[in-house]
């Protein structure tokens, strides 16, 4: 297929194209929006190879044999013709919709945007859905590229996301490879868990050794897995992000370069890295424990950052050597965490000795909640007294709890 609009010749890609459109599509990503950059090491033989996963058009200037300017990040003149667009698309089969076809993107150079050519490439995209007999074209756009979704909707295009009330949802590489290496789902009794952060079935699970004594128990004591609980802590997170959108802003001094934070409870670090920094940015540092060595050995490899250090942090113990590593914290948060603390007013000295001299604080935590009443009256059961000490590790100390937060000054 070859089609042209005035001054831009669209043609489908060749293999001598490559080069041309790796550094055309790293132009364009700054462009739209994107800090990570596309793996597209691989461009060629996905493009080109024995069984092709992605087909490209492709947009050179035919407006008469001069030099024109690369995008930024090309830096010199290119010969013409120039390669000054691309469309990425694929197609798939659905049980229900029969074929169709998926645009991956339109990338524009930034010098001829506005001009007509990502236009041009959609309409070729449209004849190549049409020329294929697909029943339904499908692209995902950044919420943020407003001139995209400007050009889908003109030409016609749905959002199924307000129309229709579908969701997209995506698994990284890295959760790809998580769970090709984690034990399956359907063998480990913890599955789900509710918004107190508790899981619904209870049977303990070691997951790995523990630093010092647990703060669940006084001593080594089993914690939720890692591989279980980043995938089932949707209601945690969500109550977390109400409530720091309430009261992150009421923090005396705004965040800077120059302070560093510290996240207690941090669990699997996908809160902590893809909401809470981003939120408290800038900052010099976040620094996220937890007490299981396990959740942060999966946090570090699955949700690191430059700007956290995972570290354990047992907070029922002496903290003054964590104080001697880091440092004191000008923030001090923590999430759905200080509920399994059994002695209350040890582990809120910690916080404040954990605290810079101007340093605040953010704690959320459960306070009262008659499902603890209800698990600890099930396992006085005679039915269910061989669980006593699973109650014991899942049902969190809450009469000590509301008798500190009564009597702040008293201890039990």
């Amino acid at each position: 297929m070859s089609s042209s609009t005035i001054g831009v010749h669209i043609r489908k890609a060749q293999p001598a194209d490559c080069e041309a459109l790796k550094k055309l599509m790293k132009g364009a990503q700054e462009f739209d929006f994107r800090d990570d950059a596309t793996a597209m090491a691989d461009l060629k033989e996905n493009a080109f190879g024995d069984w092709p996963l992605v087909n490209i058009l492709v947009a050179d200037d035919s407006g008469g044999g001069i030099g024109v300017p690369c995008p930024p990040l090309c830096g010199s003149l290119m010969p013409s013709p120039a390669l000054i667009g691309c469309a990425l698309y694929s197609f798939v089969f659905s049980t229900w919709g029969g074929k169709s076809m998926v645009l991956d993107g339109v990338h524009v150079a930034p010098a001829y945007q506005g001009k007509g050519v990502g236009s041009a490439l959609l309409r070729a995209v449209f004849k190549e859905a049409a020329h294929n007999k697909c029943n339904e074209l499908t692209c995902h756009v950044l919420a943020k590229n407003e001139a995209f979704i400007n050009l889908m909707r003109r030409h016609g295009g749905m959002d199924q996301e307000r129309e229709k009330g579908w969701h997209l949802f995506s698994m990284d590489n890295r959760a790809i490879t998580m769970l090709t290496q984690e034990q399956p789902w359907t063998a480990c009794p913890r599955r789900l868990t509710d918004s107190t952060g508790l899981p619904h079935e209870t049977t303990p699970a070691v997951t790995g050794p523990m630093s010092g004594k647990s703060t669940r128990s006084g001593s080594s004591a089993p914690t939720l897995e890692p591989h279980l609980y980043v995938s089932a802590n949707t209601f945690q997170k969500r109550d977390n992000l109400l409530v720091l959108d309430l009261l992150n802003t009421a923090f005396r001094r705004a965040p800077s370069e120059d302070q560093q934070f510290l996240d207690v409870g941090c669990a699997v670090g996908d809160f902590t890295r893809d909401v809470l920094l981003p939120r408290s940015s800038p900052c010099r540092r976040f620094v996220a424990t937890d007490v299981s060595s396990s959740m942060i050995a999966f946090a570090q490899r699955f949700f690191a950052h430059p700007r956290i250090t995972y570290d354990v942090l047992d907070l029922s113990l002496d903290v003054s050597p964590f104080v001697e590593r880091y440092g004191r914290f000008d923030r001090v948060y923590s999430f759905f965490c200080l509920h399994w603390i059994r002695d209350q007013v040890g582990a809120l000295s910690n916080i404040r000795n954990l605290m810079a001299p101007e340093g605040e604080c953010l704690l959320h935590f459960c306070a009262r909640t008659p499902v603890y009443t209800l698990w600890r009256d099930f396992a006085r059961m005679d039915r269910w007294k061989s669980l006593i000490s699973v109650s014991e590790f899942a049902v969190p100390n809450i009469l000590q709890m509301t008798f500190c937060l009564n009597r702040p000054t008293a201890r039990s």
